[in-house]
């Protein structure tokens, strides 16, 4: 998605060399999960300014049924697992902020690494990851 965004749409001549007098495209950044959270989760969660991101993520390990490794298929669909919690996690920690963490929880976190929410963000959750749910 990111390369298909940013590389082919992200362009600021046309074609026939007239330069693009509007925004081309979006920026299209991320990881999967816990991969993400130092390089920008705190940016987004603890960032002096609001940044608007989306959250998208397959609810089904794409062609789950087929593995490549069948030996490791049931350690895939747990990572996979894990990762789209960690994705409604973050999302609902950008929401709520520390209404989402529990009581006991949120008694022991020291105040800067606390979280505001109320920081914009949307969710979108495809049925499977493949070339149909990106809209090719």
């Amino acid at each position: 998605l990111q390369q298909l965004e940013m590389e082919s749409n992200g362009k600021s001549v046309q074609r026939g060399g007239q330069k693009v007098e509007l925004d081309t495209c979006p920026i299209v950044w991320g990881e999967v999960g816990p991969n993400a959270q130092h390089a920008f989760y705190q940016l987004l969660h603890q960032g002096t300014q609001a940044v608007s991101c989306d959250f998208i993520a397959p609810v089904q390990r794409y062609n789950a049924d087929h593995f490549t490794y069948v030996e490791n298929a049931e350690a895939l669909i747990e990572q996979h697992h894990l990762a789209l919690s960690n994705c409604l996690a973050q999302s609902r920690l950008l929401a709520f902020g520390n209404e989402a963490l529990d009581t006991k929880e949120l008694e022991n976190l020291p105040i800067h690494k606390q979280y505001e929410g109320n920081q914009p963000s949307s969710t979108l959750l495809l049925k499977e990851l493949n070339p149909y749910s990106l809209g090719m």
